[in-house]
């Protein structure tokens, strides 16, 4: 259960993060194209299909003119950023504690010279670090 929860949370901090400036593909009726006005997009590229257009452009606010019902990304940078500040205040010390040598560190692990302390440690309980090994001696 744990590590679904690790894997769920893992999913949802790229999902929230993530750029949704994505580019749209649409096939319309050259009457329709002719209404749309382009101006307010960025076209990437058009492909002229007898009667209809395929039209490639950025998707930023295009379904409300194509009435093709609310396209929603669901990303908040705001909580994408509050994770990893959190990860690097959490990191923190580590990074500047005069007792450990690191090596590296990233969001969620650390490579230090010698153990941790067995109350930073859980294979189990959730912000907790999980010791995966232990890598030559100290």
């Amino acid at each position: 259960m744990n590590y679904i929860a690790k894997i769920l949370m893992n999913s949802l901090y790229g999902r929230f993060g993530m750029d949704d400036n994505f580019k749209h593909i649409e096939i319309l009726s050259k009457k329709e194209f002719n209404k749309l006005q382009l101006n307010n997009f960025n076209v990437y590229d058009i492909i002229d299909l007898d009667n209809n257009y395929l039209i490639q452009l950025n998707s930023n606010n295009l379904d409300t003119i194509l009435e093709n019902g609310l396209e929603t990304h669901n990303i908040n940078i705001a909580i994408a950023s509050a994770i990893t500040s959190y990860a690097r205040v959490f990191m923190n010390q580590f990074k500047n504690n005069p007792n450990y040598k690191l090596f590296y560190t990233d969001t969620d692990s650390i490579y230090i010279n010698k153990p941790l302390n067995n109350s930073l440690i859980s294979n189990n309980e959730i912000g907790k670090l999980k010791l995966e090994y232990i890598a030559g001696s100290f």
